[in-house]
């Protein structure tokens, strides 16, 4: 979503992607983690002090909205700046702060496929992976459950939409962008006030859709013990935007997971073989 958005040469693009790989459209080598990082304090950071554990900003820091409000200025000169970074959900009230003007596209998914996509990488090494889960203070407290964490960081997200959604909000249905990904960018470009023939067209070339292995979510949901707690976070939700939370819909390759599984353990052996023995990988 963020690329079809931020594709025009009248675009200036930043997302929280460390890898640039990702998101080609993106021309500078900073991320918009690392802005609010630099710019602001918080309370609670994760071993290392590299990261907030909870993406809140501290109160009164009023000098630190005016700077990076310059710093975006700056990186953006003379062109529209779109960001793309899901922490802003947790910090409304400092993104509206800098820009009181800003126009948010929220794009929902299947909760199943969101979960899914921010636990794979916790699913295949056992263990809860924070990258891509909303670092609220709720979650930071929840069992260390990689399928819970995940279900509230959609339903927080979700309902962050449904509180804060007005005539400055766009809701956009991943689903219908995948499958009709022309008549959904007219209808984003004309909110954002984006009018540019070419880049709607190249953009309308990004969206695929492909089969999904549910392997690792069926897995993970075997083994959770969570599953009521997970089931009220979503229900409610789901059943609001037409979401189908049935299991029985979904299937997947259990010996392509073992296999995945297997590999990441040996790699994750290997380096530690590696550091122990002072080899470089």
């Amino acid at each position: 979503m963020a690329r079809a958005v931020g594709m025009g040469s009248d675009q200036f693009l930043i997302t929280e992607h460390e890898d640039k790989s990702l998101v080609p459209e993106e021309r500078q080598p900073v991320s918009d983690d690392d802005l609010w990082a630099e710019f602001f304090q918080f309370e609670l950071w994760y071993e290392g002090g590299k990261a907030p554990a909870v993406d809140v900003p501290l109160p009164g820091q009023e000098p630190a909205i005016a700077a990076l409000r310059n710093r975006y200025h700056e990186l953006a000169e003379s062109k529209r700046l779109v960001v793309k970074n899901p922490a802003n959900l947790v910090r409304l009230d400092v993104v509206d702060a800098i820009f009181p003007d800003a126009l948010y596209i929220f794009c929902i998914r299947h909760p199943w496929d969101v979960i899914q996509s921010i636990s794979i990488k916790g699913i295949l090494r056992g263990k809860v992976w924070h990258s891509f889960l909303l670092k609220t203070a709720e979650n930071f407290t929840l069992p260390m459950d990689m399928l819970l964490r995940a279900a509230h960081t959609w339903a927080y997200a979700v309902g962050r939409f449904e509180a804060c959604s007005n005539e400055r909000w766009l809701l956009v249905r991943y689903e219908d962008f995948v499958s009709r990904p022309e008549t959904e960018l007219s209808r984003i470009y004309r909110f954002a006030g984006i009018d540019d023939v070419e880049a709607m067209q190249r953009a309308a070339m990004l969206p695929r859709v492909s089969a999904t292995d549910y392997a690792p979510l069926l897995d993970a949901w075997r083994r959770s013990q969570y599953q009521p707690e997970i089931l009220s976070l979503l229900e409610p939700l789901a059943e609001r935007f037409g979401y189908d939370l049935s299991m029985d819909q979904f299937s997947g390759n259990t010996t392509r997971l073992m296999a995945n599984k297997l590999s990441v353990a040996t790699r994750r052996l290997r380096r530690r073989l590696h550091r122990r023995l002072g080899v470089r990988s």
